[in-house]
């Protein structure tokens, strides 16, 4: 607890992690609103906080770019074919043409719009 309180003494941005994993951070406050002021305010401050230390550290817009790019393609790339055949068989048996006219000839043939 004492450490806790010695960085909220001193201001900084501090990353919090639960069992090594980043969880959250706590940006220090200097003034009391609500709403939607404060969430302004403290998204504000946290991106003012993360381009200081970027820059501290040397890390270009470019690197950042870089990162949220490789970040989404190993997200596509973990997440693709995440449904195989044997889950879906009626997938890959017929067309896609195939099975809508399917579906219509089994359900009922009006719309959630048609009222």
């Amino acid at each position: 607890k004492s450490r806790v309180t010695k960085l909220i003494r001193e201001k900084k941005v501090v990353l919090i992690l639960k069992r090594g994993r980043p969880v959250g951070y706590f940006v220090p406050w200097d003034e009391a609103c609500a709403g939607e002021p404060l969430k302004k305010a403290a998204l504000e401050t946290l991106m003012t906080a993360l381009a200081k230390e970027r820059e501290a550290k040397g890390v270009s817009e470019e690197v950042v770019a870089d990162a949220e790019r490789e970040a989404r393609a190993k997200a596509v790339q973990e997440t693709r074919g995440v449904l195989g055949p044997e889950d879906a068989p009626e997938w890959t048996e017929t067309s896609g043409a195939e099975w809508v006219r399917k579906v219509r000839k089994e359900g009922d043939r009006s719309t959630p719009w048609a009222m």
